[in-house]
C-alpha cells in the first residue's frame, strides 16, 4: 500500500512499476471506485506509455477491448476472472469500495495466480486499517509532497457570535496581509 498525502505524486511514483510490468508482458488493471479518477488518470499515464489501452466505466457502453492495460472503475472488475498480474487501486479508501465486501471480492477474483495488488490512498478507511492490522499489506508512507515543502499545520480558532455580522478583526487582518503579500 502506498499511503501518501494528496499531491505527493503517487501516480507518477508508479511509472517505473507500470513500465516494468508492460515490458514483462504483464496485464495491468488500474482501477478506482470513482469515474472522475479514471477519466483524469488515464490520459496522464498514457502520455508516458504509447500502447493500446481500454477505459471502462458505467458511462461507456461500447464493447471492452481486452488490452494489456485497462483503466476501470471497481464495478467493471465483475467482468474479469484471474485476468490481471498487476492491479493498482487508486483512492482505495473511497466510496463505493469502502465497506463493500462484494467489491473487495471482485478485486480478489481478478488476480492472476502470481499477481501484485497495490493500494494507493491519502486516507485510511476502516477496510484498509483492517488489512494493515492483520498484516495483509505492507505500507509505504510518503508524508510530504513532491516539492518537499512541509505540509501546513491547521490551526483551529473558536469564533463567537460576532461571526453573524462581520469577520473577527484578526481574521480580516490576515486576509488583508494575504492580499498584500500574495
Amino acid at each position: 500500500m502506498l499511503y501518501a498525502v494528496t499531491g505527493a505524486g503517487k501516480t507518477e511514483i508508479l511509472f517505473p512499476c507500470i513500465k516494468w510490468a508492460l515490458e514483462a508482458g504483464k496485464r495491468i488493471a488500474y482501477v478506482s471506485p470513482r469515474v472522475d479518477v479514471i477519466r483524469e488518470i488515464a490520459p496522464r499515464i498514457m502520455a508516458n506509455f504509447k500502447i493500446r489501452y481500454t477505459i471502462m466505466h458505467g458511462e461507456i457502453k461500447e464493447q471492452c477491448d481486452y488490452t494489456q492495460l485497462i483503466f476501470a472503475t471497481i464495478h467493471q472488475l465483475y467482468k474479469f476472472y484471474h485476468a490481471f498480474d498487476l492491479i493498482i487501486v487508486d483512492e482505495a479508501d473511497a466510496f463505493p469500495l469502502n465497506g463493500n465486501q462484494s467489491l473487495w471480492y471482485a478485486l480478489a477474483q481478478v488476480r492472476s495466480d502470481r499477481s501484485t495488488l497495490l493500494y494507493m490512498t491519502a486516507t485510511l478507511s476502516q477496510d484498509l486499517k483492517r488489512l494493515i492490522r492483520f498484516e495483509q499489506v505492507e505500507v509505504q508512507n510518503l508524508l510530504q509532497r513532491f516539492h518537499g515543502y512541509r505540509l501546513p499545520n491547521i490551526q483551529i480558532s473558536v469564533v463567537g457570535k460576532c461571526w453573524k455580522k462581520a469577520l473577527p478583526f484578526d481574521i480580516r487582518q490576515q486576509f488583508e496581509q494575504q492580499k498584500i503579500h500574495g
